[in-house]
């Protein structure tokens, strides 16, 4: 993998959304107790990148990175070589050739910063987070990223619809 393809695959994946927890129940329209009840599901939602990013990280595993995605769910990275993919089948062959390559061995840390309940049965997360190669214990500040993400409610699951991390975003502006 040449620098400018482990670049974009370095911003592509802190914190790469993998969510696939079961969905919360809907039971009615936009603001009742459908509403409610994701509200009352997002600690769950929240843990879940945590939770599954570190699980595919630790495992170099890019099938069970990609299945977390909506089969037509955007993934948007930042900086020299980064890169728009447009679909599920291409977020595997990415991370598969990542994972194959200068990516083997690294993991990932993520923190949800922000949770919302848009709809039922969308969910805006926002979190930070970055890689760590072999031989660091945390990721340096340049790898470090904020990543949004929209979460939508598939077949009795949440699963990534849309990902996009950016880098030399403040989370505190003082104005």
């Amino acid at each position: 993998m040449n620098s400018t393809l482990r670049t974009a695959a370095v911003l592509a994946c802190a914190g790469a959304v993998a969510i696939g927890a079961p969905a919360v129940p809907a039971t009615a329209s936009a603001g009742g107790p459908a509403r409610s009840s994701c509200a009352a599901g997002l600690r769950s939602i929240e843990a879940i990148p945590e939770r599954h990013i570190a699980a595919a990280w630790k495992a170099n595993d890019a099938q069970a990175l990609a299945a977390q995605f909506t089969p037509d769910a955007t993934f948007v990275v930042p900086g020299p070589g980064g890169v728009y993919l447009k679909n599920r089948k291409q977020i595997l062959a990415y991370m598969t050739q990542g994972f194959a390559g200068q990516l083997k061995g690294v993991t990932s840390t993520a923190k949800v910063v922000n949770a919302r309940c848009v709809t039922p049965d969308v969910v805006v997360l926002v979190s930070t987070g970055g890689l760590v190669f072999p031989g660091e214990s945390e990721p340096p500040a340049d790898r470090i990223g904020v990543q949004t993400w929209t979460v939508v409610r598939k077949g009795g699951r949440w699963l990534a619809a849309a990902y996009q991390n950016a880098r030399g975003v403040d989370l505190n502006p003082a104005f």
